[in-house]
């Protein structure tokens, strides 16, 4: 379902510099040209696919009906389709962060960060 929440795997570092006005802004947008997503089913299976064993790592959840940049799906080579933000995105779309933080196998599991 397209309208679902969407995720985004960042570094705490990387979200932090990449909030300027209001918008998250990621270093790699000019080349990439979006800002990749991932729906509930496959967040957790791409942070272990794409970034095992990387440390201090967010996944923030973003309401797509917040995003006020075009939200296109794209499909991957493997046939996998991913939400991607034409954009940058505000902030006020971004509605929780949750840790990302590997077990002793270098696996991933989603705990949600209380401030």
């Amino acid at each position: 379902m397209k309208d679902e929440l969407i995720f985004h795997r960042v570094s705490r570092d990387g979200w932090k510099k990449g909030q300027h006005h209001g918008e998250y802004i990621p270093e790699n947008i000019e080349d990439e040209g979006f800002i990749r997503c991932w729906n509930g089913a496959q967040a957790e299976e791409a942070a272990n696919k794409y970034y095992s064993n990387a440390r201090r790592l967010l996944l923030i959840v973003i309401d797509p009906s917040r995003v006020k940049t075009r939200i296109k799906y794209r499909e991957l080579e493997d046939g996998m389709e991913t939400p991607c933000i034409l954009g940058p995105l505000n902030i006020d779309a971004v509605i929780d962060k949750l840790n990302l933080r590997p077990d002793r196998e270098g696996h991933y599991s989603i705990e949600v960060e209380t401030n």
